[in-house]
């Protein structure tokens, strides 16, 4: 984990060192000025009707989908979706191009965001893996999708620079979230500054380098103020996306500690036995090795008390 502070109420100066280069010299704009800023742009968010995503849409809540049959149960208010694969293991993974002409088909006007990731485990991509997550971009891009989600790191923790460039590139000019390969970064503040120098980027999702969004709440606290100084120094909107462990019972109490989130990420998942793993052919598949007996699903009342507290925490 990198270094956090203790109750996200401040920062150290070499912290706040707008787009400057790794490991240089502490920007001398002051703290206060920053908090003032951040206070500042928090009663600005808190005045609006509506919550804003980075890209000015009336966004209260992502949802992330892997098939078709979940994002019937998913559309709830006009809110956005991270399309995916394999969400019941590892984190969700690229979708199939067939899954989005699918979508787009029935829902020409739903908000898509496709995640673009080979496999599981770490987020280091070999030039190989570059090429696939490439060629995945362009493909998702002419079947209309609104935005991308990726995120590649180094193998010594750091952001690379050199991949996610390329990628972004190849999204222009996409919505590209930065997904949770911050939460694995050596440094959260060095990897905000250069994400925000991504042409592209609009959010960063995040559980605060926590194993979930509210354990999360002070790195997600520095997230928020990072991207209030990012916003005061280039005029360009970088948000902050919690998400990981979001429910009903907890979403309020960290949208009150963090003034300045505006939208939320969750997959409302439970898993199901699947009904044929007794019988006989569940039996052999899988002595064959075809898989386990569960499979993710959405769950619709999750989803619900989820977007029903956020109706009421904006007054929707």
């Amino acid at each position: 984990m990198s270094r956090l502070i203790a109750d996200g109420n401040s920062l150290p100066k070499d912290l706040l060192n707008p787009l400057a280069e790794p490991h240089a010299a502490a920007d001398p704009r002051d703290l206060a000025v920053s908090e003032q800023f951040s206070r500042k742009f928090a009663r600005e968010l808190s005045n609006k009707q509506d919550p804003q995503s980075a890209d000015g849409s009336p966004v209260a809540l992502e949802i992330c989908v892997d098939s078709l049959e979940v994002l019937d149960i998913a559309r709830l208010g006009k809110n956005r979706f991270e399309v995916c694969s394999n969400l019941i293991h590892g984190g969700g993974l690229t979708p199939s191009i067939g899954l989005i002409r699918a979508i787009r088909s029935r829902y020409p006007e739903a908000r898509l965001m496709a995640m673009i990731r080979p496999r599981i485990g770490p987020f280091v991509y070999s030039e190989t893996e570059l090429c696939v997550m490439e060629q995945d971009i362009l493909a998702f891009k002419s079947e209309g999708v609104n935005g991308v989600v990726f995120g590649c790191l180094t193998e010594e923790g750091e952001v690379d620079m050199k991949a996610c460039s390329r990628l972004a590139k190849a999204a222009h000019p996409l919505d590209i979230t930065f997904h949770r390969a911050i939460d694995v970064s050596c440094d959260l503040a060095r990897s905000f500054w250069n994400i925000a120098t991504i042409d592209g980027v609009t959010r960063i999702l995040s559980s605060g380098q926590a194993r979930t969004a509210p354990e999360g709440i002070p790195g997600l606290s520095i997230l928020s103020k990072l991207c209030a100084m990012h916003r005061l120094h280039s005029g360009r909107s970088i948000s902050v996306l919690p998400g990981s462990g979001l429910n009903a019972d907890n979403v309020g109490g960290m949208l009150d500690k963090i003034a300045s989130v505006r939208e939320v990420h969750m997959t409302g998942s439970s898993t199901v036995v699947l009904s044929t793993a007794a019988s006989p052919a569940g039996q052999r598949r899988k002595e064959l090795g075809f898989g386990a007996d569960e499979a993710w699903t959405m769950d619709r009342e999750k989803v619900a008390a989820v977007w029903a507290a956020m109706k009421v925490r904006y007054g929707l």
